[in-house]
């Protein structure tokens, strides 16, 4: 088994909106070269010299100072690009949480360090239609597992939706799906089908439940799995390349998929 760009897509809670036909309309968001001053007008905040900046990264407490307390508007006042207007502030206070929130939950670093790069991101996302960030955030996650078999003991990638997709290939889903309001929504209830699937508790209870797993134990493929909209080449090559934060990985599902 392995994640899929339609499966990383349900579990972001899209549903069924980027699936299949709709994913390959979108264009993939690709990481460009930010600069320390192109970062801070970005975060409009006024040039200064910050170490950090010139290695490519800031801390959570950066961004935090400025935007993440409810006094940052008055408190650094004289470091902010925002004319002096709280409610200009709340706007570019929203633009720090999506990189605090990419740079510590989608896209992490072992040393807690932010990448500037996702300031780009993050102005492509909220300038510019029909982009996705779901090629980016899946050739991360592989690329963190390649280093994890490595020997790497922090893994740089998205482990929330790692663990959300190997959680629920244990889980033995209904064949009707309940029609109700969100029900394209394969997150709202991941909590509830996770209790049901009485897992174990500790690193060694799951390394000996894992050992003794048999393959009618497993859910190969989900319910929902647009098998016949799946994205798994090109036109040219029997992979894709997807292009991640730090590097490329291939993706060749082709392989895996029955």
């Amino acid at each position: 088994m392995t994640p899929t760009l339609e499966e990383i897509t349900g579990f972001m809670g899209m549903g069924s909106k980027l699936q299949g036909s709709d994913l390959r309309n979108k264009r993939p968001i690709v990481p460009k070269r930010v600069d320390g001053t192109k970062f801070l007008n970005y975060l409009k905040i006024n040039k200064m010299e910050e170490a950090s900046l010139e290695s490519g990264w800031v801390s959570l407490e950066f961004l935090y100072e400025r935007y993440g307390q409810e006094d940052g508007f008055e408190k650094c006042l004289g470091q902010l690009n925002n004319k002096g207007e709280i409610e200009t502030w709340k706007i570019h206070r929203r633009f720090a949480f999506m990189v605090a929130f990419l740079g510590c939950i989608v896209f992490p670093e072992r040393d807690k360090q932010i990448d500037i790069r996702l300031a780009g991101v993050v102005q492509a996302l909220t300038t510019m239609d029909n982009l996705t960030l779901i090629p980016m955030i899946l050739g991360d996650i592989f690329r963190a597992l390649t280093k994890c078999k490595e020997g790497a003991i922090y893994f740089e990638g998205c482990n929330i939706l790692l663990q959300i997709w190997f959680l629920e290939h244990f889980y033995r889903h209904h064949f009707a799906p309940k029609f109700n309001a969100d029900w394209v929504n394969y997150m709202t209830e991941h909590e509830e089908r996770v209790e049901k699937c009485d897992l174990p508790i500790g690193i060694k209870a799951c390394e000996e439940k894992l050992s003794k797993l048999t393959a009618d134990k497993i859910i190969w493929n989900y319910h929902w799995f647009p098998a016949h909209e799946v994205i798994c080449m090109s036109s040219h090559h029997p992979f894709l390349v997807l292009i991640g934060l730090r590097g490329v990985q291939p993706y060749a599902p082709l392989r895996v998929m029955q």
